[in-house]
Parts: structure tokens; sequence; C-alpha cells
């Protein structure tokens, strides 16, 4: 099984390292990071391996 960021890491990521200001404006740079950092987390969910 490969290592996965878990959902405490996004929600530091969320609400410790980003600003509010920077929750619901588009920019490219930041979604870029969210894709680097946690794009296996979500592959792993949609597969079904965070069923609990």
């Amino acid at each position: 099984m490969a290592d996965h960021p878990s959902h405490e890491d996004v929600l530091n990521f969320w609400f410790e390292e980003l600003r509010p200001a920077e929750w619901f404006r588009i920019n490219q740079k930041l979604d870029q990071r969210i894709i680097n950092r946690f794009q296996d987390l979500i592959d792993h969910a949609l597969q079904g391996h965070l069923t609990s």
C-alpha cells in the first residue's frame, strides 16, 4: 500500500497553512499545490480504500 496523506494532513493544510482569504479564490498555483500534495489520497478515496 502506498503511503498517502491522512485526513489530518488535509485539515492542517486547509486550516493551518492557508489563510481564509485563500479558500475561495481562483488560484491555479494553489490548485496545483493541492494536486501535488493530495492527489494520491484523492485517488485512494475514489478507489474506495478510505471507507473507515
